[in-house]
């Protein structure tokens, strides 16, 4: 069965036995808890046939590398010339959240979206100097530098579409690799 069809499974079950608003953000988490899972079962399938030799001790971030690059969320930026940086991690929201704060950071990506929030919809802010805005709060805030917070509770293709506008601000491209 396809992780995107897992993730599926898990956000309609949220939805018929908890609450339709959850189907959204339960899909999103879904598929990174897959990824984990699926990561934690490989690794112990490849470790039971060698029971002789020592397990070691490795950090989470080196063991999933060396497990496969197919599992990391690549984005890379540029300048339309030169590559300017790239960021892998095993987690989509970890990425995610080092490409936003990379811009903040060096490309003056708040200043570029002011005056905050940052509501790319109707209503929910993406950027913001604190965790609400109207009443609407944000559901997975991440710390960004300088005290700004970004909303990580999105799917996969909202992270992308966002980081596209972002970037764009900044006058910059990205490209996406990895199990998006």
């Amino acid at each position: 069965m396809e992780k995107d069809e897992l993730a599926a499974g898990v956000a309609n079950l949220f939805a018929e036995r908890v609450s339709e608003k959850l189907a959204s953000p339960a899909e999103s988490q879904a598929k990174e808890m897959i990824d984990r899972l699926i990561q934690d079962m490989e690794s112990e399938i490849d470790d039971s046939g060698n029971t002789d030799l020592p397990t070691p001790e490795v950090s989470e971030s080196v063991t999933a590398r060396e497990r496969s690059d197919d599992d990391l969320y690549r984005i890379q930026l540029s300048d339309g010339e030169a590559v300017l940086t790239e960021f892998e991690e095993t987690q989509q929201a970890s990425a995610f959240v080092g490409v936003v704060d990379y811009l903040v950071r060096n490309h003056d990506l708040i200043s570029k979206l002011e005056p905050l929030p940052y509501i790319p919809g109707r209503t929910r802010p993406i950027i913001h100097k604190q965790t609400s805005s109207g009443g609407k709060e944000m559901k997975q805030p991440r710390e960004l530098t300088g005290g700004h917070y970004v909303e990580v509770n999105l799917s996969s293709g909202q992270k992308q579409r966002e980081l596209a506008r972002l970037v764009e601000r900044c006058g910059l491209h990205v490209e996406f690799d990895g199990p998006w």
